[in-house]
């Protein structure tokens, strides 16, 4: 997880806007959070493998309104395992893929299933159907604030 204090009030707000106040991986509003968690700029492909001094580490293109429990759960990953195949595949990038090609979210259980190996693994990786997440939408769902 890479800190996003290096970032100005302006930035975060530019951030969060081109997001929707949504964070960009599980699609929860940053409303939805609980008092003392706060959403984070997150770096997608991370600090730690960049070469020291790279520009483009904070360009906008590598950053996403995250969710704290996505950015926890995603940390340095940028590849994993697609728990369907066992094949190596990248992470969902929110710059460059659209949440719909990849992900659906299934009402009637509250669950997001992946319909892509991108997809998939990322579920698994970012631990979006873990109990306390699906009950959790569960209510958001009542108060509007999940898609």
């Amino acid at each position: 997880m890479d800190s996003d204090l290096s970032f100005s009030g302006n930035d975060r707000q530019a951030i969060r806007k081109r997001a929707g106040g949504r964070c960009e991986y599980c699609r929860i509003k940053d409303i939805s959070i609980a008092a003392g968690s706060f959403f984070n700029i997150e770096h997608i492909h991370p600090r730690k493998k960049f070469q020291l001094g790279d520009p483009s580490i904070d360009d906008p293109d590598n950053l996403a309104w995250c969710c704290p429990t996505c950015n926890n759960a995603k940390g340095h990953k940028t590849i994993v395992k697609d728990p369907k195949t066992g094949q190596t595949v990248r992470l969902f990038n929110p710059r460059i893929d659209k949440w719909a090609d990849h992900f659906i979210a299934i009402r009637r259980t509250w669950r997001i299933e992946g319909k892509t190996a991108i997809g998939r693994a990322t579920v698994e990786a970012l631990k979006f159907n873990e109990t306390s997440r699906v009950q959790s939408r569960r209510e958001w769902n009542v108060r509007k604030q999940w898609p």
